[in-house]
């Protein structure tokens, strides 16, 4: 069986299931501290990932919210998020995003399971936007 970095030596699950030491965290916590750590050692002038992205979960009509991510070289320079909006005017708000912050329209990623994301990929197809459905389960 092949070690992961979620349950090999130096992961919470190591340390505490087979070390026996406390997490080094809450149940609260979004990110392990030694996460941010590593990050705030990164030269902020580096690009991490080259290149301008967006990455978009939708929501339905109702209180969710769809979020826009604009990535410019794995940073994100702008967080987007509204609600209660159908899917082919979040297709043109995405466009919109994308052409304000120069990202090719390839460059979107999008979260396409279940029928919201069946909807915006009708939607980004009827535009002619190459968007990139991602399917994840």
């Amino acid at each position: 069986m092949r070690e992961s970095a979620l349950t090999g030596p130096g992961s919470v699950y190591w340390d505490t299931r087979v070390l026996g030491i406390f997490p080094s965290m809450s149940d609260g916590a979004l990110f392990p501290k030694k996460f941010v750590d590593i990050c705030a050692g990164i030269d902020p002038n580096k690009p991490l990932i080259p290149g301008r992205f967006i990455g978009l979960d939708v929501s339905e009509m109702g209180a969710d919210r769809t979020v826009a991510a604009v990535m410019i070289d794995g940073r994100c320079v702008e967080l987007r998020t509204w609600n209660r909006t159908r899917a082919m005017d979040t297709c043109k708000r995405v466009a919109e995003i994308a052409i304000s912050h120069q990202v090719p329209f390839e460059n979107v990623n999008y979260d396409a399971v279940g029928p919201v994301g069946g909807e915006i990929t009708k939607c980004f197809g009827m535009l002619g936007f190459p968007a990139n459905p991602v399917y994840s389960g």
